[in-house]
């Protein structure tokens, strides 16, 4: 459990380093998911930047599992994104978007490796 908690608290230090505070927003969901506000050109360059420093800091933490990112017994350890903008679909108020962001959250976890699923490729 230490291990896994160490991950998560890497994992926020680079989104830390990754956005703009002055212009983005960051937040902590609980568990292993955060938020974060941005413009949608910046998503990709987060998400790539992510998944490598994200790889790198597993390696120090779990070089076991870094070799080919899985658990023993099952399960991957992976970067899943959902990404939610008002380009496709108008948003009434904050928990549409909450809902809508979980949805495409689960299109993302559920490709292999890791994933940043757009409402645009997934509508819900």
């Amino acid at each position: 459990v230490e291990r896994g908690d160490q991950v998560i608290h890497n994992l926020g230090d680079i989104l830390r380093e990754l956005i703009k505070p002055e212009e983005e927003f960051l937040g902590y969901m609980g568990e292993d998911d955060f938020v974060i506000i941005t413009t949608p050109l910046r998503v990709l360059h987060i998400f790539e930047k992510l998944k490598s420093r994200f790889e790198e800091s597993l390696q120090e933490i779990c070089p076991e599992i870094a070799e080919n990112f899985s658990i023993a017994g099952g399960g991957e350890v992976k970067i899943s994104m959902g990404v939610v903008t008002n380009e496709e679909k108008q948003f009434g108020d904050p928990l549409q978007v909450k809902n809508t962001a979980l949805e495409v959250l689960k299109n993302a976890r559920n490709e292999t490796g890791h994933s940043c699923a757009n409402l645009k490729d997934y509508p819900v």
